[in-house]
């Protein structure tokens, strides 16, 4: 299992340049609006690139944390789909693990899933961890 895992980290690696590129940029828009450590801290508690840029636009324009939060929330859905379809590979998975999976799955995380799943039927719960840890240390 522990193969898995790493083979998991290998697969993912290309994107980790993505995920780095994007979260410097990322960094530089929101230097005028947050600090380092809010930044830090929005990158820790909201793992989404896409929800993260939208939030500085709507802190740029002095919005209503009500208005963030649902942009987040709706700018998020899409993971909710993504994790549906990646759960039935995951089935006999405890929840922590499905948990772990559903937390940490991004669009990047998922395309190396679907590449994966097109060369063999099993993808085990290692390989994901692996898949998906590379993404949230890279950002």
């Amino acid at each position: 299992m522990e193969k898995d895992f790493w083979q998991g980290v290998r697969d993912a690696l290309p994107t980790a340049l993505g995920y780095i590129s994007i979260g410097l940029a990322c960094g530089v828009v929101a230097s005028p609006y947050l600090s380092p450590l809010e930044m830090a801290l929005m990158s820790i508690l909201v793992y989404a690139g896409a929800a993260q840029f939208a939030m500085i636009s709507l802190i740029a324009a002095h919005s209503s944390i009500l208005n963030m939060a649902l942009t987040v929330c709706l700018i998020n859905l899409r993971n909710m789909l993504m994790s549906l379809h990646t759960s039935s590979d995951f089935k006999d998975a405890s929840l922590a693990h499905t948990i772990g999976i559903g937390s940490l799955l991004t669009d990047e995380s998922y395309g190396v899933y679907l590449s994966e799943k097109l060369k063999t039927d099993t993808i085990t719960v290692p390989w994901m961890h692996g898949n998906n840890l590379v993404g949230y240390v890279a950002w």
